[in-house]
């Protein structure tokens, strides 16, 4: 298997579902500074429930073993969070563990300051926000 092999990368939703959208846009914007970024297809696996076993089709029925998953956070505890994503780095784990992301979900990365400046051309939004949240 070369650097070059197509990897894929399952998440929570339906096609054209809003995780779908938003790693496909962060992954067209990673092209530029990681060329590698355009070998990778997002696709939609359904809930996090149906993500271990659309891992395991992709890696045992399908071949990819270059195929991985992410997943909200939602309410897991820290120290559970820290297990799966030992257990996601693992092509071997059985059954197959999608990777927590560190927030919450999906959109909880929308509230990025730079992404809001950027959205809505909004100056110093770091600085507002913090001053909001201490309101």
């Amino acid at each position: 298997m070369s650097l070059l092999d197509e990897v894929t990368l399952l998440c929570e939703g339906v096609d054209n579902g809003l995780d779908v959208r938003l790693l496909e846009a962060a992954r067209l914007a990673a092209v530029p500074r990681h060329p590698l970024a355009q070998h990778v297809t997002v696709r939609p696996a359904g809930s996090k429930v149906e993500l271990p076993s659309s891992l395991r089709a992709h890696r045992g029925i399908l071949r990819t073993q270059r195929a991985f998953a992410v997943r909200d956070r939602d309410f897991l505890r820290w120290g559970v969070v820290q297990t799966m994503r030992g257990q996601a780095a693992s092509t071997s784990s059985d059954p197959p563990r999608a990777y927590p992301l560190s927030r919450h979900s999906m959109e909880s990365y929308l509230l990025e300051p730079s992404f809001v400046e950027a959205a809505i051309g909004l100056s110093d939004a770091s600085g507002r926000l913090t001053r909001l949240a201490a309101e």
